[in-house]
């Protein structure tokens, strides 16, 4: 499909790396962006922001719960394809709004690490599974 819409000179698919490729790529990116609904838990987002990236997406209740607008992202309404690119466009001019931006999305970090971390998932897994096991009983 890349090829079709000539697309070959500005989108690159890369192999994976593990973690250290994971982070030296996105502190190495100046934005990140994603245009997929329906993620769930966002976690490519958490990791974005960990890294001071400021995001752009589409408005969906999936994402918007970590992604506030104009506060550490730009928001768009879902599907609005010229909004999106605009705050594209917006981040890599606007020197003041990506500063602001960037600087958010890293407190995300110390905010909510908890909340994304292996331990809590486990904590949770661990919860459901005694609940189950109860009702077993």
């Amino acid at each position: 499909m890349i090829r079709e819409h000539g697309l070959t000179e500005n989108i690159v698919f890369l192999p994976g790396g593990g973690k250290k490729f994971l982070t030296d790529l996105l502190n190495s990116s100046k934005i990140f962006v994603m245009t997929s609904q329906g993620e769930g838990l966002p976690m490519a987002v958490v990791e974005a922001m960990s890294c001071s990236l400021p995001v752009v997406i589409f408005d969906d209740a999936d994402n918007t719960d970590i992604c506030k607008h104009d506060y550490n992202s730009l928001v768009c309404e879902l599907w609005d394809t010229d909004a999106f690119a605009d705050n594209v466009r917006k981040l890599l001019t606007d020197h003041e709004l990506y500063n602001r931006l960037a600087a958010n999305a890293n407190k995300l970090r110390d905010e909510r690490s908890h909340d994304y971390s292996l331990a809590y998932a486990l904590d949770l897994w661990k919860g459901i599974l005694q609940q189950v096991d109860s009702i077993k009983r």
